[in-house]
């Protein structure tokens, strides 16, 4: 008998039908993630669908991206999110999408001079990489015009923007008024150095500063220059007269 019991429980779970329930994975998807970013990019907030699932992958912080955070390259943001509301045990889902963070180009630009006499013609700014835009005072197009920009320090911008990010590069210089003591004009080159005809003049200067000790007369109507000595022993040599040009009351100040 215990035989035949055994064969007929047997038999029974041969031939009995098991049910079972087969859920489809959740949709799942998100938003708010740029294709590309520049690394010094504003960061992103996500927004998954549905709601309450969570987001991993680098640069991530809850609902937010940062492009700083994630560093250069191409990144795998993730959403992922389970439904517990139809299935007791949940189903899990993943959306997956590929962001790339840029670097900044390198940005650099040639022609500003460190110094300027505000009589001094423009100068000729080249950016590179070439099609930025030049910005500050005295500047016009690809010019920097010291008149224009007045007597002070000023900071010149390139500005250059590639398909991703923007890199503003500043240089500065100084413009000052070779009337005046306070801007006395460097000499860039004092060996050896030599205007050419004509170049400088007093016309339209005014009188200013008080005569030095050895002076005989003044305050005159001067111009004044400067140069930085490389030795403790220099030669001075003026030369005036024919072809070196009319110069009259040259004094020196110490």
């Amino acid at each position: 008998m215990l035989y035949q019991l055994k064969k007929l429980l047997l038999w029974f779970y041969c031939n009995s039908d098991l049910f079972v329930d087969i859920y489809p994975l959740p949709l799942s998807d998100f938003s708010g993630l740029n294709a590309d970013y520049c690394i010094d990019g504003a960061p992103s907030t996500l927004t998954g669908s549905p709601a309450g699932g969570a987001f991993s992958g680098p640069g991530t912080s809850g609902t937010t991206f940062t492009p700083s955070s994630a560093g250069l390259g191409i990144h795998n943001i993730i959403y992922t999110y389970t439904d517990y509301n139809n299935v007791p045990t949940g189903c899990t889902n993943q959306a997956i999408h590929p962001t790339n963070v840029h670097d900044k180009p390198i940005v650099t630009f040639t022609g500003l001079n460190l110094q300027y006499d505000l009589s001094d013609p423009a100068s000729v700014l080249i950016g590179n990489p070439l099609g930025g835009t030049f910005s500050g005072p005295g500047i016009a197009g690809i010019n920097f015009t010291p008149s224009s920009a007045g007597i002070g320090t000023h900071t010149i911008n390139y500005t250059y923007s590639d398909a991703y990010c923007t890199t503003v590069t500043p240089h500065t210089t100084d413009v000052s008024d070779y009337n005046f003591k306070t801007g006395a004009k460097l000499l860039s080159a004092a060996a050896p150095w030599c205007s050419s005809n004509a170049q400088f003049s007093t016309i339209g200067a005014t009188a200013d500063e008080i005569k030095g000790t050895c002076w005989a007369n003044g305050p005159n109507y001067n111009r004044w220059f400067k140069f930085q000595a490389t030795t403790s022993d220099i030669t001075v040599q003026l030369k005036t007269g024919g072809a070196e040009g009319t110069l009259q009351y040259p004094f020196w100040y110490f």
